[in-house]
């Protein structure tokens, strides 16, 4: 049987969320579902051909194919965007 992989969601695809993708790639058990960016450029740059491309957090977080949310953004928005993800019953990766 085929395990299922993980969907992960990338909020906020500047500079920092490069090597957060990098690590991700390295897990087989990961996919990298949609980079969500208020810059749609920055988020079509970050998705490359990989993943869809959203410039709203709301609509990135509510996918079905999302499991964890990776919140890459400026510090004031932590918050806002985890008790999104919370409920969603997503999983979330935020620091500081």
């Amino acid at each position: 049987m085929k395990e299922k992989r993980i969907g992960v969601a990338i909020i906020g695809c500047g500079e920092i969320s490069s090597y957060h993708m990098d690590a991700l790639r390295l897990i087989p058990e990961a996919r990298i579902t949609v980079c969500c960016d208020i810059v749609k450029e920055r988020a079509e740059r970050a998705a490359g051909h990989e993943a869809a491309v959203e410039t709203d957090y709301h609509r990135a977080v509510a996918r079905k194919d999302v499991d964890l949310v990776f919140i890459l953004t400026p510090n004031d928005s932590h918050c806002e965007i985890a008790v999104e993800a919370a409920k969603e019953k997503k999983a979330i990766f935020v620091q500081k």
